[in-house]
């Protein structure tokens, strides 16, 4: 299993202090610091999110996510 992972996936720099402090400090829905940090990553890199959250939902649609999350997946049409 984790040699199945570990081909998949590559190492990053977050790249924090180059990232916009209005891009991580979102007003107006329920906010999780971590989660803002893991879009900009997404972002920044073309990354896929593999996630079930359903906060991320709460992010504009300009990253990809694999979800089996059914309201996330709504919230992402």
């Amino acid at each position: 299993m984790a040699e199945d992972i570990v081909t998949n996936f590559e190492f990053v720099d977050d790249k924090f202090s180059e990232m916009e402090y209005s891009d991580i400090f979102i007003k107006g829905f329920s906010y999780d610091f971590n989660d803002a940090l893991i879009v900009q990553i997404a972002r920044k890199y073309g990354a896929i999110l593999i996630t079930d959250d359903v906060d991320f939902g709460n992010y504009k649609i300009d990253f990809p996510i694999v979800t089996s999350n059914n309201i996330l997946l709504c919230m992402r049409r």
